[in-house]
C-alpha cells in the first residue's frame, strides 16, 4: 500500500470501476485527470510512483523545458494541442508565442493545405492529384480541404464513385 496524502492506494493498475485517486496540494483527482491536467500521460505517472512509491509530488511534476499551454482546464504541448486541433506545429506554437490562446485558435482555425499526401481510405494523393482525380479545379480542392478537412474530400470523392452530385 502507498500513501499519499489521506488516500490509500493498493494497487498501481490501472482499474476503470475502481481509479486510483491522489491527493496532492489540496486537490484529489484520479490518475488520469491528474495527467490530462497536467499534460502527461497516465503511464507515466504510473511508472513514476511504482518507481519510488509514495512520492506524489515526484509522479505529478512536469519535464522542464517544455511549455504547456491550458485550455478548459487541460493543459498540453504546442505540438500536443496542434495534433488535436488538426493544425501544423509550427504554426500552433508560433500564435502560442505571440499569445494567442487555444480558444482563439480553435475559433479561427482553418486547416492549411498539407505538404504531401492526403490519404483517404487507404489511398493517398496531394491534393492536386485528387483535383485531377476529381476533375475540378486545384484552388476548389484547396479551398474545401482548408475549410472541412478529409470530410470535404471524401464527399466528393463519393459523390464520384457512386455519380451523385455534391
Amino acid at each position: 500500500m502507498i500513501q499519499c496524502g489521506i488516500l490509500l492506494i493498493t494497487s498501481l493498475n490501472y482499474r476503470i470501476m475502481n481509479p486510483i485517486y491522489l491527493a496532492y496540494q489540496g486537490e484529489t483527482h484520479s490518475i488520469s485527470e491528474w495527467a490530462r491536467k497536467l499534460g502527461i500521460s497516465r503511464a507515466t505517472v504510473m511508472r513514476r510512483l511504482a518507481e519510488r512509491p509514495g512520492d506524489v509530488p515526484n509522479a505529478l511534476r512536469i519535464p522542464e523545458g517544455r511549455t504547456r499551454y491550458s485550455d478548459r482546464g487541460d493543459k498540453r504541448t504546442a505540438a500536443a494541442w496542434a495534433k488535436s486541433l488538426g493544425l501544423p506545429v509550427d504554426e500552433v506554437t508560433h500564435r502560442l508565442k505571440h499569445g494567442e490562446t487555444v480558444a482563439s485558435i480553435r475559433k479561427s482555425r482553418k486547416m492549411a493545405p498539407p505538404e504531401g499526401r492526403v490519404w483517404l481510405d487507404k489511398e493517398g494523393r496531394t491534393l492536386s492529384a485528387w483535383a485531377r482525380y476529381l476533375g475540378i479545379s486545384r484552388q476548389a480542392v484547396h479551398k474545401g480541404f482548408a475549410s472541412r478537412g478529409h470530410a470535404y474530400l471524401r464527399e466528393r470523392v463519393e459523390a464520384r464513385r457512386y455519380g451523385r452530385q455534391s
